[in-house]
């Protein structure tokens, strides 16, 4: 019976909104070796429960980590439904992704946390000096698996306003989140203006906001020292009576941070495993790729990534194709996310009749408006390119979904990284073009759209990096069809040349002259060299084929050559101003000029 009970409460999961509920607290009781022996007396109870309360409960450290990323995913929320307000007033704005800094408050002690969405599923969390990096599947409202270095618990957690009620493998946690004061409207009013900004230091009596009311304006201050944590309006938003206008968090908290009791080194330490180069690669392909798409990183974190990318190209040989096809991936969001806020015109619209053509990123603006798909006056280029972007947050449609929402709002949040992203960027062409003969045997045909479409999605913003994508391009794609095209026209050359040596006294000998008189490329490095080797009739057909290929632009006439103390010359004829002008030719080497210019 006590095992039935065991595992119907830890398969169970129970959240009692706005209050609490002892299935921790039985599952701890069942746990105990006494229930199994019979051991136990009237007293036996009240000693367990007094013990219990004499050391901190376990995973304390792993209940505040869930707790402060819920609160991070009620934030993202809030700022992404702000995000899609702005935007409906055509000036969107997101908070610039970097992480939230928050304070929680366990059993008489604070904590500063900083919290940052790295992935889909995989969060960081910087506290004491510490930064512990997590993976959260989410099973249902409430319901989570936390993964921490090789670690898997299961969480229940629920949020009522700044409190946080975590459990943590069957072990309740109470935390409370410090919110500081929230300034609230006094009244229906609209914002005029915010001379703060979030982080900002303030002092007491410091302007917060400036509200108009009946048409007068008030000034909103700060009723004591502290620093602004967030930002709920905008200027020019009607707001109601009571309605969050910012939040601002005293300096004393900082004071207690010291008196920590949660210890974060219980539960995280390292295994000490060195990662093979491939699993270094898979894992930085995919932190970069999470940069791209807009997640929370920093200037250090980004110099990071970009040193550890340098130290794979290091480690990994230069052809490793699953590096490449990662590089691609990387490459081809820049590109698809970069192209919807370009700021020229589709030419190919632009030049078509009645049609009022937008550059991309006016056509954006004006869908993050309203978000529909089926506004006329959205340019067809621009549906493709948002449907090429959405694809990377696998999101198939433009049909109106959460999906779509989140991916909107992380396209602009990866749009506002951008200058981030652009080292990363500039790094992996530069190693394209210095490794060009190694890399050129795996490059497929396709790979030449994408970076066309780098190309243009860069250019005018971001002028390096469309000149470094044309260059690529060019040395991987057009650069071997011209050399393939030289080379045959060479060997056509050549067949020429031969066809002139065994044949000088064919009838058609003039058909292979003017062949190579008409050849494209250049002849005469190809020609000169042959001169000291090639008998008499060879080098005056070679001179004459020079003569003729020198002055093409002219109507030659008259065209012969001669040999003159064995020197050969081509002589010709041609009009200039109204007047004939002679043309005398030779081929003579440097210890031969003299006589060659006396004969």
């Amino acid at each position: 019976a006590l095992a039935r009970l065991d595992r119907a409460l830890s398969e169970s999961a129970i959240v009692v909104r706005g209050g609490m509920h002892n299935r921790a607290f039985l599952l701890d009781l069942l746990s105990q070796p006494e229930l199994d022996t019979g051991i136990v007396d009237v007293l036996w109870l009240d000693r367990l429960v007094q013990a219990k309360d004499s050391y901190p409960r376990k995973y304390a450290d792993i209940a505040l980590l869930q707790a402060a990323i819920t609160s991070y995913e009620a934030e993202l929320q809030v700022e992404q439904a702000q995000f899609f307000t702005s935007a409906a007033r055509g000036r969107p704005k997101a908070r610039s992704a970097t992480g939230l800094t928050m304070n929680f408050h366990v059993s008489g002690h604070n904590y500063r946390l900083i919290v940052a969405q790295t992935g889909p599923q995989h969060y960081q969390v910087t506290t004491d000096g510490k930064t512990i990096a997590l993976k959260i599947d989410r099973i249902g409202a409430f319901e989570r698996r936390i993964t921490c270095l090789g670690q898997r618990h299961r969480a229940i957690s629920a949020m009522y306003g700044p409190n946080h009620l975590v459990e943590i493998d069957g072990i309740a946690h109470h935390i409370t989140r410090e919110e500081g004061e929230i300034i609230r409207a006094p009244g229906p009013c609209v914002v005029v203006s915010i001379p703060i900004t979030h982080g900002d230091h303030v002092e007491v009596g410091a302007p917060l906001i400036v509200v108009e009311a009946m048409k007068m304006e008030m000034t909103i201050s700060a009723s004591f020292s502290g620093r602004v944590t967030q930002v709920y309006v905008t200027n020019n938003v009607q707001v109601d009576t009571g309605a969050p206008l910012l939040q601002l968090e005293p300096l004393s908290w900082q004071e207690t941070l010291s008196e920590e009791h949660i210890n974060f080194s219980s539960h995280f330490t390292e295994t000490g495993r060195t990662q093979t180069p491939e699993e270094k690669r898979d894992q930085l392909l995919a932190a970069l790729r999470n940069q791209m798409l807009g997640y929370d990183v920093n200037e250090a974190e980004t110099k990071r990534l970009l040193a550890a990318l340098h130290a794979i190209y290091h480690d990994l040989p230069v052809d490793d194709q699953q590096l490449q096809t990662g590089e691609d991936e990387l490459l081809s969001i820049f590109a698809d996310i970069s192209v919807l806020f370009h700021r020229e015109q589709d030419l190919a619209e632009e030049q078509a009749q009645d049609i009022q053509v937008h550059s991309p990123e006016h056509d954006m603006l004006t869908y993050l408006r309203s978000r529909d798909r089926r506004l006329q006056h959205l340019s067809t280029s621009f549906k493709q390119h948002l449907q090429y972007a959405l694809t990377h947050y696998a999101v198939q449609n433009l049909d109106t979904s959460p999906d779509l929402e989140n991916a909107l709002f992380m396209i602009y949040k990866s749009h506002q990284n951008a200058t981030l992203q652009r080292a990363i960027i500039i790094a992996i062409l530069e190693r394209r073009l210095s490794h060009i003969n190694q890399l050129l045997p795996f490059f497929r045909q396709e790979q030449r759209k994408l970076f066309e479409r780098l190309q243009f999605a860069a250019r005018g913003r971001y002028p390096i990096i469309s000149d470094l994508a044309r260059e690529v391009r060019f040395s991987f794609f057009d650069e071997p069809l011209f050399e393939e095209a030289r080379t045959r026209v060479y060997k056509e050359i050549d067949a020429h040349l031969l066809y002139l040596v065994e044949h000088q006294e064919a009838s058609d000998q003039q058909e292979h002259v003017t062949a190579l008189v008409d050849c494209p490329q250049p002849l005469q490095a190809r020609l000169t060299s042959r001169f000291p080797e090639a008998d008499e009739t060879m080098r005056r057909l070679m001179l004459e084929v020079l003569t003729r290929r020198y002055y093409r632009i002219h109507q030659l006439r008259e065209i012969k050559t001669t040999a003159i103390d064995g020197q050969e010359f081509a002589t010709a004829l041609y009009n200039f101003a109204g007047a004939p002008t002679h043309v005398v030719a030779m081929f003579a080497q440097y210890t031969t000029l003299e006589s060659a210019i006396t004969a």
